[in-house]
């Protein structure tokens, strides 16, 4: 049961988070060209518009140019040559990044405020960037390049024990991984025979032999399924973005029986996201048209909730739902309610 208290203050805030999800201004920095002589009038073009960066004391605003030659300084960067060429039905090409170009760095940042004005990190390159990419039926499959070393070397450095991935590409975790002296050992389960092949031919050589390091042939989806209490730590990277990964991340949860902190999702605070906005709609009673990933989360939203009770009084019990990541993943792991009302009626209809 959801129960929102129709205070003068929570209806304000709610419209307040209705806003900040229609205000698509942030979005329009993508790709801005940024040079030295226009870096102050940018920062503070990004504060107007809500950056959370450059709140407070101009100061201590981050730059936002990013060091290519400190990138360059990876260790698998550093480590790992790629040539271009087509094998194992695996193409890896080079592709030249231009610089003082505005670019997404990290996930999405919650809102310090939490009235759903998230942001993004933006940088841009201060010198081009030439790096691999390694592309499966003409599509990117991975790009060794700062937002992914960004992303993922957090979770490669929190990581620790047996560890478990599913996921391969470039090998850019388990490289990080591997690095990390408190992981005892690898295993990665990866469904392309194709990318599986380039990878120990090509790039495994060049990787440090310091775990145990195994690659499972499978699918995820079978691997999430089994008992995997073996392993002290899971990271979850099967997708390019936010829309695919919402699909992984939801079956992943689902699957996935695994205390909170020990189950890794790239880029997650940006999946989540997406439960966020779902969940707003439910608390304000929206009506009309979503999108199915948004359909499908509030189906869930009104499952749990049919089984739990969210009793709101103040703004701050607002707050303190909308931004709950462990509660998300609950949410997510809860059959959607006609699902579950649709299994009831068949067992009912099978034992009578």
């Amino acid at each position: 049961m959801i129960k929102i208290e129709q205070t003068s203050e929570i209806i304000a805030f709610l419209k307040e988070c209705q806003l900040n999800i229609l205000n698509d201004q942030k979005n329009t920095f993508l790709n801005r060209k940024v040079s030295l002589g226009t870096h102050s009038m940018m920062q503070e073009k990004m504060a107007k518009a809500g950056f959370h960066e450059f709140i407070g004391d101009k100061a201590h605003w981050p730059s936002l140019f990013y060091a290519t030659d400190e990138f360059k300084l990876n260790p698998y960067f550093q480590a790992v040559p790629f040539q271009s060429s087509l094998t194992h039905g695996v193409q890896v090409n080079t592709m030249t990044f231009v610089s003082h170009r505005l670019f997404n760095l990290l996930s999405v940042v919650d809102d310090p405020y939490h009235a759903l004005n998230d942001s993004m990190v933006l940088r841009a390159l201060d010198k081009p960037l030439t790096t691999n990419i390694l592309m499966k039926a003409n599509e990117v499959w991975m790009m060794n390049v700062p937002s992914e070393s960004m992303t993922i070397d957090p979770i490669a450095q929190k990581v620790s024990g047996r560890v478990l991935t599913f996921g391969l590409g470039i090998g850019y975790f388990v490289f990080m991984a591997s690095l990390n002296p408190n992981v005892t050992s690898i295993d990665v389960v990866e469904n392309d025979r194709d990318v599986i092949a380039y990878f120990k031919e090509y790039l495994l050589p060049y990787f440090p032999n310091k775990v145990r390091f195994n690659i499972h042939h499978d699918d995820a989806l079978v691997w999430m399924k089994k008992p995997l209490h073996d392993y002290d730590h899971i990271f979850v990277d099967t997708y390019q973005n936010e829309q695919d990964g919402f699909y992984w991340w939801i079956k992943g949860c689902e699957f996935i029986k695994k205390d909170y902190p020990h189950v890794h999702y790239w880029i997650e605070p940006s999946i989540t996201r997406i439960m966020r906005v779902a969940l707003l709609a439910v608390l304000s009673n929206q009506k009309g048209r979503f999108d199915p990933m948004t359909r499908q989360c509030i189906e869930k939203i009104r499952a749990y909730y049919h089984t739990h009770d969210l009793i709101c009084h103040h703004v701050s019990d607002l707050k303190k739902v909308l931004y709950d990541h462990q509660l998300y993943r609950t949410i997510a792991s809860t059959p959607e309610f006609n699902q579950s009302k649709s299994n009831q009626t068949k067992k009912h209809k099978s034992n009578p």
